[in-house]
């Protein structure tokens, strides 16, 4: 969804930030390729744990897409926006490292404490923040997509308005489309104004993991920024095509009251 989300253009060059095990890099790779891109490589993909790193390799050669991907292991943080190749980087793919607590073989297992849950979330958050900060810095990125598999709100809707309220990163220059508008579960509401613009997909709604999008688009341009993204767009705020994510899967299952409750339980961000 995430490679979706972004609706990239012909030629561009993107970036996966928290690219392993790969299934976000190779999902880029083969739309950019579908569309004729001419770049090589047209996906920048990151990681910097060496095992996770390995993975992500393996997927890209396994999908036969080495000669569209550039895989390197690094931390996302130490990337100089202003060097080449990434101040060529028209759109990053940002899904770091959270919780997990989307994930169904996650949802009933919990062995830390309120206390130590509450501290857990705190510090994903704050790196969370640290890092899509870094991605919306990069001069001519143009679409900045930010994604968890969890279910709180504290590493999703609150990481987003946090990051949009602060004057000192953002300053006006980005704002928030609406991602995959035909998605109907959208952003936990009387989180922020803008949550609406965001998706969630639901577990028990959706018969899949728990998953957040968040997709950031540049208003305005840095200092010295050139607007021009390609041929096929005169503005970066130009209308992407729609997406092409199928319609939530039907639910196989009849839903009991128990069902209702834990589907509401989800839409609030809390563990059922």
């Amino acid at each position: 969804m995430a490679a979706e989300a972004i609706s990239p253009q012909r030629n561009w060059l993107v970036l996966d930030a928290c690219a392993a095990p790969g299934n976000k890099t190779t999902h880029l790779a083969s739309i950019l390729s579908s569309m004729g891109s001419t770049i090589r490589p047209c996906v920048l993909a990151l990681d910097r744990d060496e095992k996770r790193f390995q993975i992500l390799k393996d997927r890209v050669k396994n999908a036969g897409a080495e000669d569209l991907v550039q895989c390197t292991r690094t931390d996302f943080l130490s990337i100089d926006p202003a060097s080449k190749p990434f101040c060529d980087v028209k759109a990053i793919v940002l899904d770091p490292s959270c919780s997990g607590s989307g994930l169904v073989n996650r949802v009933s297992v919990s062995k830390s404490s309120d206390e130590e849950h509450v501290k857990r979330l705190d510090k994903l958050a704050h790196v969370q923040k640290l890092l899509l900060k870094h991605a919306l810095s990069f001069p001519n990125v143009v679409i900045v997509s930010y994604s968890t598999c969890s279910i709180y709100r504290e590493e999703n809707e609150m990481v987003v308005a946090s990051v949009l309220g602060d004057d000192v990163f953002v300053s006006g220059a980005w704002g928030l489309s609406r991602a995959l508008p035909q998605w109907k579960n959208r952003g936990l509401e009387n989180t922020f104004d803008e949550s609406q613009m965001c998706i969630r997909t639901d577990p028990v709604l959706d018969n899949t993991n728990g998953f957040f999008l968040a997709r950031f688009e540049r208003a305005q341009p840095t200092p010295g920024q050139v607007l021009s993204v390609g041929a096929e767009s005169k503005s970066p705020l130009a209308k992407q095509p729609e997406p092409s994510i199928g319609k939530p899967m039907p639910n196989l299952t009849k839903a009991g009251s128990g069902r209702k409750r834990r589907a509401k339980a989800w839409r609030r961000g809390i563990r059922p």
